[in-house]
């Protein structure tokens, strides 16, 4: 066998490979088979009902999300709907995840709605408080117990 004749073997096999493992991960038709057994994915599935909220667009989710990761990868992030919008693109374009096609709205509406990032300070602000003016602290009092509340901690 010649050189050139093992580059070009080398070059098929290699691309044949890579086609049938996007092709396997990707795969949202039955008689495709999937990088994922099929007992995980049904624990993918399973999981994903606890932890997905209801709501409209989850069952798209659950039908085009969870055939290559976990629902919890889902919940664990928090983005815009352009932020969403672009780790979709990401995964289809380094990951060979599918065309959405008319999903993908329903998709995105459903992530942006349910997982985006939260602009809130840590508690709602106090309102209706009756304020008073703080005494003066008699230290000499909290000198005495600081000896006591050190001897307590372990």
């Amino acid at each position: 066998m010649r050189k050139g004749q093992f580059k070009f073997i080398f070059l098929i096999v290699g691309f044949v490979g890579t086609a049938l493992t996007i092709s396997a991960c990707t795969s949202s038709i039955p008689d495709r088979p999937s990088l994922i057994p099929e007992k995980e994915i049904a624990e993918f599935k399973a999981n994903a009902q606890r932890v997905l909220p209801a709501g409209i667009g989850k069952e798209q989710v659950i039908n085009n999300c969870v055939h290559c990761h976990s629902s919890k990868l889902i919940a664990q992030n928090q983005a815009s709907r352009e932020g969403w919008l672009g780790m979709i693109r990401w995964m289809q374009k380094t990951q060979g995840l599918w065309p959405l096609g008319s999903n993908e709205k329903t998709i995105l509406h459903y992530l942006a709605n349910n997982f985006s990032p939260e602009n809130k300070g840590r508690r709602v602000p106090l309102t209706d408080i009756e304020w008073y003016q703080l005494e003066d602290l008699d230290y000499d009092y909290l000198q005495q117990l600081l000896p006591i509340v050190l001897e307590m901690q372990p």
